[in-house]
């Protein structure tokens, strides 16, 4: 079962076209007609929260929160980071995202 990023309540969810992630669209201070306007969407996981940089211009590597939407590059790391270890939510490959079901909360 899947819950959604941010705050794991359940209701209408918006699904990234990148990866298993799902929101609320409130919960990302926009709309769903906003997420469903968009040809492809990409969550928050996809961009660096402090510069807005994606994967590729970050040098290929994003550290994602497994809890929460942060993802940050790198460079904006805090000092006191702790690294826990790797999420099995974000080794899903793009062929697998399609058959991932998104349970209804």
């Amino acid at each position: 079962m899947h819950f959604p990023q941010v705050c794991w309540d359940g209701g209408e969810l918006v699904c990234c076209d990148r990866c298993p992630c799902a929101y609320h669209a409130g919960c990302l201070g926009t709309t769903q007609e906003a997420l469903s306007a968009a040809r492809m969407w990409s969550c928050p996981h996809h961009y660096c929260a402090t510069c807005g940089r994606g994967t590729q211009q970050a040098g290929g590597l994003l550290f994602r929160c497994e809890v929460c939407e942060v993802a940050l590059c790198e460079d904006h790391l805090t000092p006191d980071h702790v690294m826990i270890g790797e999420c099995d939510l974000f080794k899903v490959s793009d062929a697998a995202v399609q058959a991932v079901p998104v349970a209804d909360v």
